[in-house]
């Protein structure tokens, strides 16, 4: 197979596994086509991507920081899904990691902000004399942008089925993430578009193009830096339409603080009305209020930096004091939202700030103390304990389905893995494993379908196979939770816990060739890499045979050949 065949037919493989799960596959197909021909007009000889080729399509290509942080992130997944397909091309390593550089926003003065809208209502553009001229479009395409706090891409999307012009209500498409949502327009807003709507006339698109297709953010884009120009304002500070954007969250929020409103509970309106999945990307904005209203009283600045942090890192406390509450809430941050529902680091935050918000209702509004918010949980952590219980690899433990895990008479229970070569093997486990296996069933499989895989992670919605990193980073929680009290402890993995429970049997006199059906060993010689003899197993050795009625090390011993000089210089080799 030639190189060309075999990374696009990879490339095409993986776009169609991306779509099926819900996934968008326009970065990709923008960004690792170009490589692949780059690799394949230069390197048509070799049969898989190298690291030579990852460094000289850098050097050729000309990438800002960030495109280039983004491209290695996308070349990454790619590289991994052809390794997924068994081919051995090289994934990029940490010493490709770009450090991405924020981007600052423009912020409009009042005076810019009215110049820039007297040049948009003045602009005449090149038409071609037909109708629903730019000139036409161009004023409310703009003040959509800025009094509804819209995506630059979401104005081109809009189809007049959207728009209500009697409520004001507009319906906004496949916006980012591919999220749905409604928006309603104020007074003055809808009655522009009324007017607009009757000048446009009938037509598929709210804002169409003379050939009947929409425009297009490219198009407002161009006409953009013309307009910023002859605005007079300076281009020193790269001032784009997402700043629109920007400026409607930024004056919302100035005009809550004069108006001596709670700014903090009206923040998570704003964050749905702007399409925000979590609340930490509305709070951005109140970072970019002047200094002189950052003091004011109506924000919660003590709150808004544990969430928001320095320098963008989201840290927050949980207020509660209960140790168990504590203790649930941080696995639920740690464990259950990261690795079984996949949310990112600025969901999470917002999760935290919401819990306090309650905790703090609870206690000042209702008189409820914490004290008796009490509960029992089974968290997927204890993935941990079934790897340790069943010795088994965790592609083994990750693949389980409920039907896989048997009881039986005695109380106790059975697991049937299907290892390498897909050989089946029977481990038990013990009755307290069992029991938190009902419990942890109780809870994460209460419709208890038998097909359904045992460990699972959320993504779009969908139960999938927990991934490897997913339970690493359980791992990775519960070593940081150890090494409070025990620092030495050493790094967690899930290896780990197979050869720690070869090790035990070992230790506990099992024999090799039980341990080795155990951890489903094709070879006896493999188990006994695992059992390793300790240095207390040799000194019980020692013991044993100091204690032997034949050891020669006992006073009453007397050696066979103590006088036989002949033979003793035969056995030193003297003779």
């Amino acid at each position: 197979m030639t190189l060309d065949k075999k990374l696009n037919d990879a490339f095409e493989k993986m776009m169609k596994y991306r779509q099926s799960i819900g996934y968008a596959t326009a970065t990709y197909r923008s960004s690792v086509p170009p490589f692949i021909n780059f690799c394949v007009k230069n390197h048509p000889l070799s049969a898989r991507i190298t690291q030579e080729m990852v460094d000289e399509w850098l050097a050729y290509y000309p990438y800002t920081v960030n495109s280039k942080a983004a491209f290695i992130s996308l070349l990454r997944e790619y590289t991994k899904y052809l390794n997924f397909l068994g081919y051995d091309d090289y994934i990029p390593d940490d010493n490709y990691v770009v450090k991405r550089i924020a981007f600052n926003p423009y912020l409009f003065t009042d005076d810019e902000l009215f110049r820039l809208f007297k040049t948009i209502d003045s602009y005449i553009g090149k038409t071609c004399g037909k109708r629903y001229q730019p000139e036409v479009v161009l004023p409310v395409y703009s003040r959509l942008l800025y009094c509804c706090g819209l995506h630059p891409q979401e104005p081109p999307a809009i189809r007049t089925e959207d728009v209500d012009l009697v409520t004001g209500d507009v319906y906004i498409r496949q916006s980012k993430r591919h999220k749905d949502r409604h928006i309603i327009m104020s007074d003055d807003m809808r009655a522009l578009c009324q007017k607009y709507d009757y000048v446009a006339g009938k037509r598929q698109w709210f804002f169409q193009k003379w050939d009947g297709t929409p425009y297009e953010t490219s198009w407002y884009n161009q006409v953009w830096r013309n307009l910023i120009s002859k605005s007079g304002i300076s281009w020193k500070g790269t001032p784009r339409p997402y700043d629109l954007r920007h400026a409607f969250a930024s004056r919302n929020i100035i005009r809550w603080i004069n108006s001596g409103k709670d700014v903090m509970e009206l923040l998570p309106y704003l964050s749905a009305y702007m399409g925000h999945s979590e609340l930490t990307s509305t709070l951005y904005y109140i970072h970019l209020l002047p200094e002189s209203l950052r003091k004011s009283k109506a924000v919660d600045w003590d709150l808004l930096s544990q969430v928001y942090g320095k320098g963008g890192c989201r840290k927050m406390r949980i207020k509660a004091k209960d140790p168990r509450l504590v203790s649930l809430m941080g696995e639920f941050m740690r464990i259950y939202l990261p690795c079984v529902r996949n949310r990112n680091g600025d969901t999470i935050a917002s999760y935290r700030y919401s819990i306090n918000l309650f905790v703090t209702y609870l206690e000042s509004e209702q008189k409820v103390t914490v004290l008796t918010m009490q509960s029992s949980d089974f968290g997927q952590k204890n993935i941990a304990e079934f790897l340790y219980e069943s010795g088994a690899r965790i592609n083994e433990v990750l693949s389980l389905k409920l039907l896989d895990v048997k009881a039986t008479s005695n109380g106790e229970a059975d697991v049937h893995f299907y290892g390498k070569g897909k050989k089946h093997r029977i481990t038990p486990l013990s009755r307290e494993i069992w029991n938190q296996f009902e419990d942890y069933c109780e809870k994460y499989h209460p419709d208890k379908t038998s097909e359904d895989l045992l460990f699972y992670s959320f993504r779009n919605g969908r139960r999938n196979k927990m991934s490897s990193d997913n339970v690493s980073r359980i791992l990775a929680g519960c070593e940081e939770e150890v090494r409070k009290s025990n620092p030495d402890l050493v790094h967690l993995h899930s290896h780990l816990f197979r050869r720690t429970r070869a090790m035990h049997l070992y230790q506990a006199g099992v024999p090799l060739p039980t341990i080795s059906e155990w951890l489903g060993h094709s070879n006896i010689e493999t188990t006994r890499f695992y059992a390793k003899v300790t240095e207390e197993m040799k000194r019980e050795a020692l013991h044993k045979l100091g204690d032997s009625d034949s050891s020669i090390f006992k006073d009453d011993v007397v050696f066979k050949y103590a006088n036989d000089e002949d033979t003793i210089k035969r056995l030193c080799g003297l003779k």
